[in-house]
């Protein structure tokens, strides 16, 4: 992450990630956007005495993705709202964005060969920082989508039919 990145974790609650990322000196703009009114007011609060976190609450469906260079999604969406969220960005994107998506094991299968969309990482962890976060591993992956890639790889698909 450079200072020119801003992150948007979609479905903050009341902040964990912004707070993960604060304390890990994130050098970027952080900001959050959650739907349940009490975690995001709560959210807002404890983040207010910072200028470089903004914590939104609202409906993730109705931003404009192109202010943010990293998604981070811990799991906010069931399957068909994750497949809705994916194709409302992919519409709008001007520019390539990073999507760190935790607990990736619920829906991370709708980006395997999507036209546009390149995995970059994948793990399990049980322990974060040596804290145990899960009884079992939870997986992560870490993807990168890119619009030109996205016309590439369509082009690619359309050509071997």
């Amino acid at each position: 992450m450079t200072e020119q990145d801003v992150i948007l974790d979609v479905g903050c609650g009341k902040g964990r990630v912004l707070a993960y990322l604060l304390k890990s000196h994130a050098p970027c703009r952080l900001c959050g956007i959650e739907i349940n009114e009490i975690s995001g007011r709560t959210a807002q609060e404890w983040t207010q005495k910072y200028d470089r976190v903004d914590v939104m609450i609202g409906d993730a469906f109705r931003l404009d993705y192109n202010d943010y260079t990293v998604l981070f999604l811990g799991r906010p969406f069931l399957p068909k709202t994750f497949q809705q969220f994916l194709e409302s960005i992919e519409a709008s994107l001007a520019h390539p964005i990073t999507l760190i998506y935790w607990v990736d094991q619920q829906s991370g299968y709708m980006l395997k060969d999507r036209p546009g969309w390149e995995k970059q990482f994948g793990e399990k962890l049980k322990t974060l920082c040596g804290l145990k976060i899960a009884k079992v591993p939870q997986s992560y992956s870490i993807w990168v989508y890119d619009t030109n890639r996205r016309v590439a790889d369509k082009d690619a698909n359309t050509s071997d039919v």
